[in-house]
């Protein structure tokens, strides 16, 4: 009988590929705009040549002075 070979990583415990800890991004936070505030955000953004989320993100540090 053939095995089947694991892709992503040894058979060990914890043989697999390392996960990146620091600096994720993956919490979400959400919000809500007016259409008026969504549009006025996103333009910003396109200014920047930048995300709307970095451009929240960018916002949001700024004023808690980070």
């Amino acid at each position: 009988m053939e095995t089947k070979k694991n892709t992503w990583g040894g058979a060990r415990p914890n043989s697999g590929p390392k996960r990146k800890t620091e600096d994720r991004l993956d919490i979400k936070i959400y919000m809500r705009a007016s259409e008026k505030e969504q549009q006025l955000i996103k333009e910003n953004a396109e200014k920047k040549n930048i995300s709307v989320a970095q451009y929240i993100r960018e916002a949001v540090l700024k004023e808690l002075n980070i």
